[in-house]
């Protein structure tokens, strides 16, 4: 029996293409169109410029509440 020893080796000349990190996503704003880093920055935005906006959330969370609380007890 004879064994051979032989190996191929093939080469590609296409290189890969090289893929770029990952940007990181920016923050969109849930009430205007402007973005963000982080999302400190967007807390503060919202808090200088959605006073309004931020109050009317926070009563309907309260009323959504009570509303849970007003059903339970019966």
């Amino acid at each position: 029996m004879v064994e051979s020893n032989t190996v191929t080796v093939t080469y590609s000349a296409e290189i890969p293409p090289v893929t770029p990190p990952p940007t990181p996503e920016k923050i969109k704003c849930p009430f205007c169109d402007q973005t963000f880093d982080t999302y400190d920055a967007l807390f503060k935005h919202i808090a200088d410029a959605h006073q309004k906006e931020l109050a009317i959330i926070i009563v309907a969370i309260v009323i959504v509440i009570a509303l849970i609380y007003w059903a339970a007890r019966e």
